[in-house]
């Protein structure tokens, strides 16, 4: 599979999200090489922690730039996050049990909800905040 090109297209043009986004999607990427590497499980449940904690704190910033901008699509925006973060979790919980591996269909079903996402919901909320106030300091 080859991976999505970090470009314009999920560029958002608010520095700080961008620089979120590409570390998000780089953790993506090293669990999806970590599996096709056939990496022992400790490594993968390493980075699948990573994901999902740096997910979280990701998804935390967001919701607090948007209440503080008192953005109007807040609660559709933050259910999607809640909607990721849940799917991560249960992700990590069911690998960690042994049941089953990960597939590369679950990860590449994260990376295409997490491109939709920034493509969709994070522009509107990047431009919502870029056009009420945002310092041009934390703009792209």
């Amino acid at each position: 599979m080859e991976k999505p090109d970090w470009g314009q297209s999920l560029m958002v043009g608010n520095k700080s999200m961008d620089l979120e986004h590409r570390l998000q999607i780089g953790l993506i990427h090293a669990l999806d090489e970590a599996i096709r590497a056939g990496q022992d499980r400790e490594e993968v449940a390493k980075i699948l922690s990573q994901l999902y904690e740096y997910t979280n704190a990701h998804f935390l910033a967001e919701n607090l730039l948007m209440r503080l901008h008192a953005y109007p699509d807040y609660q559709a925006h933050a259910d999607e996050h809640d909607r990721l973060v849940g799917s991560l979790e249960s992700l990590r919980r069911t690998f960690d049990s042994g049941e089953t591996g990960l597939t590369l269909d679950s990860i590449e079903a994260l990376r295409n909800w997490l491109g939709v996402h920034i493509q969709g919901m994070d522009r509107r909320l990047s431009s919502y905040v870029a056009e009420n106030g945002i310092p041009v300091s934390r703009r792209a």
